[in-house]
C-alpha cells in the first residue's frame, strides 16, 4: 500500500494551504493523508460519491473531514457542493461526531443546505455541534419561496429570527418589480423622541451607483434617530447623475458632495469626514441596508458604556434574492462600517483612512483601538444591517472561502506591526486624510499600477515567523539589504512548512519590509540577478503560478536536508521547474559533504558547491542558565517516547532525586515520557525560541520528520550557549558544536551542568553559530553568485 507523502501534521493547517493555493501539490498531498494513501484528490472524491465507505478501515476519519472543508473551497469545479456533501457523508460514516467539530460542521451544514440535503441529517446537526447562525440560515433558506412575495409569511418568520430575539421590528417585503433585497423595509418609530438629540453625519461613499443606494438611502431615512444628515459622497462617478438628483430631492438632510477626481471608497470617507457636521460620524455602504434602529442602538450602548468613545455592531450577509447561506461564509459578522465615532476624535486624534483603495477599513478600526484604547471600541453582536454578498464586487472577490488576496494579508500584517509600535507612543497614530500611513503597501491595494522590478536577491522562503525551515528569514534579507544589494522576497511553501501554522510575515520581518526588503506576490514582473530557495521541496510543492512573473539567470538553492528523505525533493525535478518556471540555472548548497553527494547522485549533471550551513540570526543578547539545572527534550510529533530508544529511561532514573528539572516539547500529548515525571509544554503555550531558553540541555531523541537539519530554534539554542545532544546522524551539521546519544550519559552530563566541560561545549555551540550563522556569512555565500548575473539583468 502507498505511503502517505507528508509527515504527520496538523490537518487545519494543510487543508486551510491546500485551499490558499489552488493547483499546488497539497490538494492531492491531503487525499493521500486522509485515505492513508490509497487515492489522489480526485480519485478520493470519486470514491466518496459512490456512497460507499468501502476501506474505511484505513481512513483517518478526521483527515476525511478536513478535505471536505478544502473541496468547498474548489469553487471554480462547479460541483463543489456536491463533492462536500459525499466527502464529509464519509468521514461521518467512518468516525461519526468525533471527525468533525466547529468550522468543519458549519461547513457541512451549508453544503448540505445548499445541495437540498440538510433534512437528512438535520437531527444530528444540533445548536451544540453547530454555530446556531449557521443552522438558523439554513432553516431559514429550507423555507425560501424561490420568487419572494410579501404573503411568504413562514420564511419571512425564520427570516426574522434575529430581529425578533433582539425585540425590534421586523423585516417586511413591499411588493413590486427588483430583487428582494432593494424591497426590504422595516417599519420603527422613535420610542421617546428627544429635540437634543445630537446630529449623527451618515457618510455613503458611492461610485456609479445602482439601484440598491436606493434601498440604502431609504433605510436611512427611517432611522429612528432623526437627527442626521445623509452625505452621498461621490467618488467621481461617471453614471448616475439622475439618481443623484432624485435622492437629494427627497429629504433635505441628503446632501451630494462629489469629489475632483476618482480616489477610491476610503478618500471619499475621508471627503465625508472633512465636511460632515455631525457630532458624531457613522459610515453606510451604498448597497446595505441598515435597520431602522441601528443609529439609535448603538448610540445608546456607547452612552451606556464607560469608557466608550465609538461602538460597532454586527450584520447578516445575504444574497440580493435574501438567501442567506453561502459556502464558507459566516452569516453574521461585524460590520465595519457601521463604526460610530465623536467626529471630533478622529479629526483630532487620528486623522483619517489611510490612502489605499482596499482594505482601510479594518486598519482605521483596529488603529481606533491602538490610539483610544481596547474599551473605547464597543462591539454590540447585534445584526443591525443587511450586507450584498454581490457577485464581482471588488474588494468581496478578494475574499473567497480559503482564499483571501495575499495583497490583503500582507497589508494586514504591515499595518498590525506598525500598530504595536504605536502602542509605546499612540499619539503617532495620526495620518492625515489623503496621505499614506507610515507602512508599505502592495500596489494592488494602494492602487497603484505595477510596474516591472530589478532587483538583486529574490529570496523563496516561508514567511512565518519562527518557521521550521529557515533560521530566520528576516536576518537574513537584512544581512543582503546591508551590502547595498536590492532584496524581495517570496514565499515558497514545502511540505515540511505544514507541520505548524502558516502565517504572514510579522516580527523582525516585516520591520524589514517596512526597511526596504520587497514583499513579491505571484504576478508580479520581477528581474532577479539571483534566486534563494530556502526549501528545495517548495518550487515542486506550489502551484505554477507562483513564481508567475519572476525571471532569473541562477539559483541557489539551499538543500540542509537529503532528498528523497520522507516528503522530500527530488534534485532532478526541482532544477527542471525552476529552469522551466524562471529561466534560473540551479547551483546547490548543501549542509553537509553526505547531502552534496546524494544531490549529485540524484540530478546528474548537478552544480554542487562546497557544503556549509546556511543561515543568519537576529543579533539578541545571550540568555541566562536557569537557576534550576533544565533538561529539554524535544518531540517532532505527539508519538510518546520511550527510553529504549533514546537512552532517556536511564537518565531520568538517575535524575529522579535531584533537583533537575525535565521538560518536553511537542504538538500532542505525550503520555509515555509524563509517565517517568516528565513536565510536557504544547508547542501551542511556548514558542521554539522561549523552549530553547528553558532549558541547559537539550535532547533531539528522534530524527525529525524532514531528517537532520538546522532549525530556527536549534540554532537560537546553540548561538545562547545550550548543550545540544542529538542523534549521531546529526553529526555532518553540528560537528563539534552538539554531542551525540551514543556517547552522551545524559544523567551525569545534567548532573555535572555547572563542571568546566559542560561551560567549555557551550562556548563551542556559542562559537559554532557565531562563525557559521552570522551576517557575513550570508553574504559570503550570496554575492559570489550576483557577478556573473549582472550583465544579464542590466541587459
Amino acid at each position: 500500500m502507498p505511503k502517505p507523502t507528508l509527515p504527520a501534521m496538523a490537518w487545519p493547517t494543510l487543508a486551510r494551504t491546500a485551499g490558499r493555493l489552488p493547483g499546488s501539490r497539497y490538494r492531492d498531498d491531503l487525499a493521500r493523508q486522509a485515505s492513508r494513501g490509497h487515492f489522489d484528490a480526485d480519485g478520493l472524491i470519486a470514491h466518496a460519491r459512490t456512497g460507499t465507505t468501502g476501506i474505511a478501515v484505513d481512513f483517518d476519519p478526521v483527515g476525511l473531514a478536513w478535505f471536505g472543508h478544502f473541496v468547498a473551497s474548489e469553487h471554480e469545479s462547479g460541483t463543489n457542493v456536491e463533492d462536500t456533501v459525499a466527502v464529509f457523508r464519509l468521514a461521518y460514516r467512518v468516525g461519526g461526531h468525533r471527525a468533525l467539530s466547529g468550522d468543519l460542521n458549519a461547513v457541512w451544514v451549508q453544503a448540505l443546505s445548499l445541495a437540498g440535503q440538510l433534512g437528512a441529517f438535520r437531527s444530528v446537526l444540533t445548536p451544540r455541534r453547530v454555530n446556531s447562525s449557521v443552522l438558523w440560515a439554513a432553516d431559514a433558506d429550507a423555507l425560501h419561496p424561490g420568487s419572494p412575495t410579501t404573503a411568504d409569511a413562514a420564511w419571512l418568520a425564520e427570516l426574522n429570527r434575529p430581529f425578533a430575539a433582539l425585540g425590534i421590528e421586523p423585516l417586511g417585503l413591499r411588493g413590486g418589480e427588483g430583487v428582494a433585497f432593494d424591497r426590504v423595509y422595516a417599519a420603527a418609530t422613535a420610542d421617546d423622541p428627544d429635540p437634543d438629540l445630537p446630529l449623527v453625519s451618515v457618510i455613503v461613499p458611492v461610485y456609479n451607483p445602482g439601484p440598491s443606494l436606493r434601498t440604502t438611502v431609504d433605510s436611512l431615512l427611517a432611522q429612528t434617530w432623526s437627527n442626521l444628515e445623509i452625505l452621498l459622497c461621490d467618488d467621481a462617478s461617471t453614471t448616475g447623475s439622475e439618481l443623484f438628483a432624485e435622492l437629494v430631492a427627497l429629504d433635505a438632510r441628503i446632501h451630494h458632495v462629489r469629489a475632483p477626481r476618482n480616489g477610491g471608497a476610503y478618500a471619499a470617507r475621508n471627503l465625508g469626514v472633512g465636511t460632515a457636521r455631525g457630532e458624531f460620524v457613522t459610515f453606510n455602504d451604498a448597497d446595505d441596508w441598515s435597520h431602522p434602529r441601528r443609529i439609535e442602538r448603538q448610540y445608546r450602548a456607547m452612552q451606556a458604556t464607560p469608557g466608550a468613545r465609538a461602538c460597532m455592531s454586527w450584520c447578516i450577509q445575504c444574497t440580493p434574492d435574501l438567501r442567506l447561506t453561502v459556502l464558507g461564509r459566516p452569516t453574521e459578522r461585524v460590520n465595519l462600517s457601521s463604526i460610530l465615532f465623536r467626529r471630533s476624535d478622529v479629526l483630532a486624534g487620528m486623522g483619517g483612512f489611510d490612502a489605499i483603495r482596499k482594505g482601510a477599513d479594518s486598519e482605521f478600526v483596529e488603529r481606533f483601538r491602538v490610539r483610544f484604547g481596547k474599551e473605547a471600541l464597543l462591539e454590540i453582536e447585534e445584526p443591525l444591517a443587511l450586507v450584498q454578498l454581490t457577485q464581482g464586487s471588488l474588494s468581496r472577490d478578494d475574499f473567497r472561502f480559503l482564499r483571501t488576496n495575499p495583497t490583503r494579508r500582507q497589508y494586514m500584517s504591515d499595518f498590525r506591526h506598525w500598530h504595536a509600535q504605536l502602542r509605546r507612543a499612540p499619539e503617532g497614530a495620526y495620518v492625515a486624510p489623503g496621505v499614506r500611513a507610515p507602512f508599505p503597501a502592495p500596489d494592488y491595494l494602494a492602487g497603484v499600477r505595477p510596474a516591472p522590478r530589478d532587483l538583486d536577491v529574490v529570496l523563496l522562503a516561508n514567511l512565518t515567523a519562527g518557521a521550521p525551515t529557515v533560521v530566520d528569514l528576516a536576518a537574513e534579507a537584512t544581512a543582503l539589504v546591508d551590502a547595498g544589494l536590492r532584496v524581495g522576497i517570496m514565499e515558497c511553501l514545502a511540505p515540511y512548512d505544514l507541520t505548524a501554522s502558516v502565517r504572514e510575515a510579522r516580527g523582525s520581518l516585516a520591520e524589514a519590509i517596512r526597511n526596504g526588503v520587497t514583499r513579491l506576490f505571484p504576478g508580479d514582473q520581477v528581474r532577479a540577478r539571483l534566486l534563494v530557495v530556502r526549501d528545495p521541496a517548495g518550487p515542486v510543492a506550489m502551484p505554477d503560478q507562483a513564481l508567475t512573473g519572476l525571471t532569473a539567470p541562477h539559483a541557489v538553492v539551499i538543500a540542509d536536508y537529503a532528498p528523497h528523505h520522507g516528503g522530500g525533493y527530488d534534485p532532478a525535478a526541482v532544477a527542471d521547474i525552476l529552469a522551466s518556471r524562471t529561466g534560473a540555472a540551479v547551483a546547490w548548497l548543501p549542509a553537509t559533504p553526505g547531502i552534496g553527494t546524494a544531490i549529485a547522485e540524484s540530478a546528474i549533471p548537478a552544480r554542487v558547491l562546497p557544503p556549509a550551513p546556511f543561515g543568519a540570526l537576529e543579533s539578541r543578547p545571550g540568555v541566562p542558565a536557569a537557576a534550576v539545572p533544565t533538561v529539554g527534550i524535544a518531540l517532532d510529533d505527539p508519538t510518546p517516547v520511550t527510553g529504549t530508544d533514546t537512552g532517556l529511561a536511564p537518565f531520568l532514573e538517575a535524575t529522579s532525586d535531584s533537583e533537575i528539572r525535565v521538560l518536553s516539547r511537542g504538538p500532542g500529548r505525550t503520555s509515555g515520557l509524563e509517565a517517568l515525571g516528565v513536565e510536557h509544554l504544547r508547542s501551542t503555550a511556548v514558542s521554539d525560541d522561549e523552549f530553547a531558553a528553558l532549558c541547559d540541555i537539550i535532547v533531539i531523541p528522534r530524527l525529525p520528520q524532514r531528517g537532520p537539519h538546522l532549525s530556527r530554534w536549534l540554532a537560537r539554542a546553540l548561538a545562547n550557549g545550550r548543550i545540544i545532544v542529538a542523534p549521531r546522524a546529526y553529526e555532518g551539521h553540528l560537528d563539534t558544536a552538539a554531542l551525540y546519544l551514543d556517547e552522551t550519559d545524559l544523567a551525569q552530563l545534567a548532573l555535572a551542568w555547572e563542571s568546566a566541560m559542560v561551560a567549555a561545549q557551550g562556548r563551542r555551540a556559542a562559537d559554532w553559530a557565531m562563525s557559521h550563522l552570522g551576517a557575513e556569512a550570508v553574504r559570503s555565500a550570496i554575492i559570489p553568485h550576483l557577478t556573473s548575473s549582472k550583465e544579464t539583468v542590466d541587459a
